[in-house]
């Protein structure tokens, strides 16, 4: 018989519950392009951008929401399944591989800005895309490693048996 400690057992339990709202949010938004965009959200498949010249409204929800949720969930699980002392190595070389990404963008947002944005914003879809899309992914990778380090904390510290 296999023995878990009070962590393992909370551990094991916010796997379990991320992977059930990953599951469903993936199952959520697939819904949602077969829905409201033309020919079943077929244009999601081209790149976000696309969704943005089809119903800008819309668009930003997705691409908001499918960023945020998808990295912050995919990188719970990701450290979850780390021990402590790999979780901190992992963290800190991922968070300089993060911050590397976002120098990067903002170098290529500010040579964007710097040619001069003729149009109006909206015309531009594919650099809202590029820089919706990084932005929240590296705050989901931080939002991530923060419900981590909750679960692990207070599954240290609950007198309360799961």
């Amino acid at each position: 018989m296999i023995r878990l400690t009070e962590q393992k057992k909370a551990r094991l339990v916010s796997f379990g519950i991320a992977t059930a709202v990953l599951t469903g949010f993936c199952s959520f938004i697939s819904y949602f392009l077969e829905t409201n965009f033309s020919y079943q959200g077929e244009a999601a498949l081209k790149g976000y951008g696309h969704l943005l010249e089809e119903d800008l409204t819309k668009g930003l929800f997705v691409v908001i929401s499918g960023n945020l949720v998808l990295s912050t969930l995919i990188t719970h699980q990701f450290f979850l399944l780390l021990e402590r002392e790999v979780q901190v190595i992992a963290y800190k070389l991922l968070r300089g591989a993060a911050l590397l990404i976002l120098a990067l963008l903002l170098a290529y947002l500010g040579e964007k800005i710097q040619e001069g944005l003729s149009a109006p914003l909206l015309h531009h879809t594919r650099l809202i895309d590029i820089t919706l899309t990084w932005v929240l992914r590296i705050i989901g990778f931080f939002q991530g490693y923060w419900l981590t380090k909750i679960v692990c904390t207070y599954s240290k510290h609950s007198k309360v048996s799961i």
